[in-house]
């Protein structure tokens, strides 16, 4: 999340970009920083050009779906999660953000199986426990989010969303 200091990430990859012009990685990092600052049509244009550098880097095709999610172009999200997914099916923020994408497509049972498949990938990891708690406090199955949300803080009882999630939930 670049720690809350995005243009200075700009600026850094920018300069990484400088160093390695052949580098889909930086590239694919500059598209991503360049997207949270609100310049997308400057992101896709940088994604694009680390997939053409690299089709198969991880970070490439993981960060050109995440710069049509944040244009609102989920199909295609969905597509390049899922090209990224085949070539690395053992990186659990993938299925994070391909839920969040079919979450966003009204899509919530395909949203909660990729948020379980996170969970199984990454034990150690709240984020799909708690995207699923939220998913279901979402469709009023207050149950089953408590349930959920706290097996989030079972992991990581520090995990600030879940705990704000929770508290919702128990408030509700």
């Amino acid at each position: 999340d670049w720690s809350g200091r995005a243009e200075e990430a700009v600026l850094a990859c920018l300069k990484a970009v400088d160093l390695d012009s052949q580098s889909a990685t930086a590239h694919a990092f500059l598209a991503e920083a360049y997207a949270d600052t609100g310049r997308p049509d400057r992101a896709l244009e940088v994604a694009e050009k680390a997939v053409e550098l690299d089709p198969q880097n991880l970070w490439a095709r993981r960060n050109l779906g995440y710069v049509y999610e944040k244009l609102g172009n989920y199909e295609r999200a969905v597509e390049e999660y899922q090209i990224a997914l085949a070539a690395h099916p053992k990186f659990g923020h993938l299925y994070l953000a391909l839920g969040r994408v079919y979450l966003a497509l009204g899509r919530h049972e395909d949203g909660l199986a990729q948020f379980e498949k996170a969970t199984i990938i990454d034990p150690t990891d709240p984020q799909g426990h708690d995207q699923m708690g939220w998913t279901y406090f979402v469709l009023q199955d207050y149950e089953r989010a408590d349930v959920l949300l706290r097996k989030a803080l079972e992991v990581d009882p520090d995990y600030a969303p879940a705990l704000g999630h929770l508290g919702v939930v128990c408030y509700v």
